[in-house]
């Protein structure tokens, strides 16, 4: 009876353990081959649409059987990073690398711990350079023009308006250098690479809408020529004249007064280029001028008023709204475009009413913090963003 009861643990015991070692066993190793039926993206709400092609960078998922035992993943010749918690049979979710491929033949190709290989047709989209923004929009013919943007795979081509090419100074994987060249004008720049085109949105030497170009007549204003040059030793002069402001270290609130006037003087013949567009849909513009710092500017806070205030109501308005800029920059020497919502700038100002006629401008310095004041600014200009 022993002998019986033994006999059967013994069989039930080996055939639990044969059960144990077929489940763990998968399809590759039972003879099934490795297949890829398609791929799709990772974004639930889009889990039916199935692609042929991805961006660098972009997560998609593999859908096929046997896949378990997959040890390498290739795009082209750039191996993508596998995690074995994102490894099914069914599925591997991995992400398209990055970096460009040397040798593009539009495969997929999956290694497995058997050697074994499977290629599939798949294509990564290699995205077109373009161009963000450049470090100043204001460069002199000749002059190092920085550019900011993405994929810059060379070789490269930048073509500024009126068919001039740039000659290629450096090539980083964000930031492009170029020499403006010859004959450059006002416009957006192109750039090319094999894998494409594409024109900037910002406009190199940007004239639209410029309120402040600080050329011209100051009649009736209460500042303006005291800071006004055409040329300077030290700043190089990008567009006309500009404002240089030379007066060293300053304790806190200097109330250092630097250009404008009422509406009824001569501010309002540039101001006038507001767009009334800029009023009804301030969060579509951006206010943008250039600024030149020999030292650090930090601590600085520059006030900028605008609006309809004329005769005596300009004394007070101006300091009852205005738009406080906190620089804390440093350019180190190098003309550089500064950016600020407009929105923020109008609301600062009270939400002013459009005026045909132009609107009273004070722009002047009343931080709370010491600073030194060895700069330069240039072109203010309200432009769409």
């Amino acid at each position: 009876m022993k002998l019986k009861l033994r006999y059967t643990l013994n069989l039930l015991m080996a055939i639990a353990i044969g059960s144990a070692v077929l489940s763990g066993c998968t399809e590759e190793e039972t003879g099934g081959a490795p297949s890829v039926s398609y791929i799709r993206v990772t974004n639930p709400e889009s889990a039916d649409s199935l692609v042929v092609a991805a961006g660098q960078g972009q997560m998609v998922v593999i859908k096929g059987d046997n896949l378990g035992n997959v040890r390498e993943l290739w795009f082209n010749d750039r191996e993508a990073t596998l995690n074995p918690s994102f490894i099914t049979n069914s599925s591997v979710i991995t992400r398209v690398p990055s970096r460009i491929p040397s040798n593009i033949n539009n495969l997929m190709t999956l290694v497995f711990s058997n050697g074994d290989s499977l290629q599939y047709d798949f294509t990564v989209d290699i995205g077109e350079p373009y161009v963000e923004r450049f470090k100043s929009e204001y460069v002199n013919e000749g002059e190092i023009a920085v550019l900011y943007g993405d994929y810059f795979y060379e070789p490269l081509m930048v073509t500024f308006e009126g068919g001039f090419e740039a000659e290629i100074v450096s090539v980083e994987d964000t930031e492009l250098q170029v020499r403006v060249p010859a004959g450059a004008q006002v416009g957006p720049v192109t750039i090319t690479s094999n894998f494409g085109s594409s024109t900037s949105d910002v406009i190199f030497k940007d004239d639209r809408n410029i309120i402040a170009s600080f050329d011209g007549s100051f009649n009736g204003m209460w500042r303006g020529t005291d800071f006004v040059v055409s040329t300077d030793g030290d700043i190089p002069n990008i567009s006309g004249d500009f404002i240089r402001i030379n007066r060293g270290a300053q304790g806190p609130y200097p109330y250092m007064e630097i250009y404008g006037g009422p509406q009824e003087s001569d501010t309002n013949l540039e101001t006038r280029n507001i767009p009334v567009d800029a009023l009804d849909n301030p969060s579509n513009y951006v206010l943008k001028f250039e600024i030149n710092t020999q030292e650090t500017f930090e601590g600085a806070v520059m006030r900028l008023y605008l609006g309809n205030a004329d005769g005596g109501a300009f004394g007070a308005a101006r300091n009852d709204f205005f738009y406080p800029w906190e620089s804390n920059v440093d350019t180190g020497g190098e003309w550089q475009t500064i950016s600020i919502p407009w929105k923020d700038v109008y609301e600062s100002n009270d939400n002013f009413s459009y005026n045909s006629g132009g609107y009273g401008m004070y722009i002047y310095f009343h931080g709370g913090s010491p600073a030194i004041y060895n700069i330069g600014m240039d072109n203010f200009r309200v432009v769409p963003n």
